[in-house]
């Protein structure tokens, strides 16, 4: 009688200590000390930053969603990314304010909502198998541990936005492709999400539409009329989309002009280059891939179990993401950063393989209320050093310090939405020019005269007119003009 007692209370604590699977809070927590403490510093990598300013411009009214803008007197006519971006900066701007925390906000956000549809199109990919379902924490770690992804989401890099657009889109047709009904809601949410992602970086964002063909080819699980109806039905809704908005004069000069600015300057302008081969970010992949590699080869050793339908998804996903990421290849403009969108698919086959021994493993450790115990304290540590750490280094600079220093000095001195005089090698300090609109809305100007002049320190002269503030720079100098 004392046993029956003894296992039910076991059995009690056991099922009391599930209510919150150790392995998804532990995922959780892990992901947030990798992600949020760094996030919330000062200093950003420079693409972030512009966005920010496009969209607190927007916000504040200076530009329109068709027509954005970055200063009044440089790239007042913003075109390098297509307008969503900065539609959703803008809420935001809205929403929280001009405060630097709010791109950073809007990261995290990103990152949140990334992970959601990766929760649930491995719950799609295996509807009949429990056990695999409960380890649907394993392919959002796998993503968010590769060091390119929390990077990203760190730097507010425009695949950030499109990557979640892409994500959804692929969860609808998984829906579509796997449910008996509402085939043609989902195709249209698919497709609606493929128009979304486009509109967030152009036409690399349209990549998922191959999908159906991707799953008729290796699965096999579908007939091969769903597949061409599929395809149809998700790449119309963008065409649709891009049509309706071309009837627009200025609608279609935006896109025009996004199509001379970035698209043409990518193929014909020799300075956009950042490597001299075409196969640049395929041989980074590997590189950006190692520890999920790592753990996915472990996992497959100790359990040399795969069966023949995982081995097919393995290689669908795998396929998928590929197909984000060798288009990039024709130009010889690829930075490690545009592998994201092809990156959670890559992470997601990585999970197929390693599920089995993680299950396995995860099983049997579920199965102690001590291990359980120490999982959920541990996880407890993990999200207490990432809030205490964010804290202590909110708005503490991460990179760029003497140049932030600078910048907070010379805003303070010159005020808001002031026009400084520079000469062209301080203009063309990008993030130093970058920083001041972000935080000060501040113009530069190489041609005009104005109320102060800024040069660097390691330029002796003093420009005519003007004299020197003084201020404890590091590495520029401020000047005033004379007052008549």
């Amino acid at each position: 009688m004392k046993e029956d007692i003894s296992e039910e209370i076991f059995r009690r604590r056991i099922k009391r200590l599930k209510l919150l699977d150790p392995f998804l809070l532990f995922s959780f927590c892990f992901c947030s000390l990798l992600l949020i403490p760094f996030l919330f510093m000062d200093g950003m990598f420079m693409d972030g930053e512009i966005y920010a300013c496009v969209g607190r411009n927007l916000a504040d009214g200076n530009g329109t969603f068709w027509q954005p803008t970055f200063s009044s007197t440089y790239m007042t006519s913003y075109h390098e990314q297509p307008p969503l971006i900065f539609g959703i900066e803008a809420i935001f701007f809205k929403i929280f304010g001009g405060s630097f925390f709010t791109e950073r906000i809007i990261c995290l956000f990103l990152a949140i909502v990334a992970g959601y549809p990766i929760f649930r199109f491995w719950k799609i990919i295996f509807p009949d198998n429990n056990s695999f379902q409960k380890i649907a924490w394993l392919p959002i770690l796998f993503f968010l541990i590769t060091p390119l992804t929390f990077w990203s989401f760190q730097n507010n890099v425009a695949e950030c936005y499109m990557v979640v657009f892409v994500l959804l889109s692929v969860y609808f047709q998984l829906k579509a492709w796997y449910s008996k009904s509402y085939f043609i809601i989902y195709c249209f949410f698919g497709g609606l999400a493929l128009a979304a992602s486009s509109m967030c970086k152009g036409v690399q964002g349209l990549f998922p539409i191959v999908l159906p063909t991707i799953w008729w080819i290796v699965l096999r699980d579908q007939k091969f009329t769903k597949a061409i109806l599929q395809t149809v039905i998700i790449i119309s809704v963008p065409i649709i989309f891009y049509g309706l908005l071309f009837l627009n004069d200025n609608i279609f000069a935006s896109f025009k002009q996004y199509y001379h600015d970035r698209i043409e300057a990518t193929f014909n302008i020799a300075s956009t280059a950042t490597t001299q081969s075409h196969f640049s970010l395929l041989w980074r992949l590997p590189m950006e891939l190692i520890l999920p590699i790592l753990l996915a080869f472990l996992c497959f050793i100790k359990s040399k179990n795969s069966e023949s339908r995982n081995k097919k998804l393995i290689l669908s996903f795998f396929l998928l993401g590929l197909s984000g990421i060798l288009p990039l290849m024709v130009t010889l403009e690829q930075r490690r950063f545009y592998l994201l969108t092809g990156l959670p698919f890559i992470t997601t086959a990585l999970a197929i393989l390693a599920a089995p021994y993680a299950l396995s493993l995860s099983g049997k450790l579920l199965q102690s209320v001590r291990t359980i115990s120490i999982l959920k304290m541990i996880s407890l540590v993990l999200i207490s050093i990432t809030l205490i750490s964010t804290i202590a280094l909110a708005g503490k600079p991460k990179r760029d310090r003497n140049m932030l220093q600078d910048v907070q000095m010379i805003g303070k001195k010159c005020g808001e939405k002031a026009i400084i005089s520079v000469p062209y090698e301080v203009f063309s300090i990008w993030s130093f020019q970058v920083y001041l609109n972000r935080y000060f809305k501040i113009a530069l100007s190489v041609n005009e005269e104005n109320k102060y002049y800024i040069s660097k320190k390691t330029s002796p002269k003093i420009p005519e007119g003007y004299l020197p503030v003084a201020l404890n720079t590091m590495e520029f100098n401020l000047f005033e003009k004379m007052k008549k």
